[in-house]
């Protein structure tokens, strides 16, 4: 298939097995080690191109229990961070805008 043609080396037993489900191949056989790698690297997009991620979307969809409840963790986690990271950079922003504001200041008053 095409998403096979994108895969990455690292990984690719996880994406294979990916693919594999999303095929309906008789060759798909669960395995709890590559879900919880799938679920740990969800959101890593080095290890999950943009065309399995959307593959993962459906094969998460199914998720229940634990491996479910990983995820959602998952992703607040990413989610925090994102929020945390986007008031950092507003308060660095805000910061060197006050900064360049008192210069322009002193400039003027010369």
């Amino acid at each position: 298939t095409k998403v096979e043609e994108e895969q990455p080396e690292e990984g690719s037993a996880n994406l294979a097995y990916l693919d594999a489900w999303h095929e309906g191949s008789s060759d798909f056989k669960f395995s709890k080690a590559k879900q919880s790698h799938l679920i740990r690297d969800a959101f890593d997009s080095s290890k999950i191109p943009k065309a399995y991620f959307k593959i993962l979307l459906l094969y998460v969809e199914k998720l229940q229990g634990g491996a479910r409840t990983r995820l959602l963790e998952k992703a607040k986690e990413m989610h925090s961070k994102a929020i945390l990271d986007a008031q950092t950079l507003e308060a660095a922003e805000d910061s060197n805008t006050k900064e360049a504001i008192k210069a322009n200041a002193r400039i003027k008053k010369r």
